[in-house]
């Protein structure tokens, strides 16, 4: 999907953006029980941290637009 907004639709950051507020509140339950499934959870952790990188390369700006309207005050 990230492919997807960057390349063939670089024109619609709203869409990204919403790509982007999907992926951070995306839960994934991990269970140390079960090794390989909480192997498979930090690889999708660490390709989904990778795709975020993607989305704010291709749309910096716009990210940036969001974060300083949006951003609680305190940050600031």
């Amino acid at each position: 999907m990230v492919t997807f907004s960057t390349k063939a639709l670089p024109d619609r950051a709203g869409f990204a953006l919403n790509l982007l507020e999907y992926i951070l509140n995306a839960t994934l339950p991990d269970n140390p029980a079960l090794p390989q499934y909480s192997d498979a959870v930090k690889d999708l952790e660490r390709t989904c941290s990778v795709e975020m990188q993607k989305l704010a390369m291709a749309f910096p700006d716009q990210f940036m637009v969001r974060t300083l309207l949006f951003a609680p005050s305190d940050l600031f």
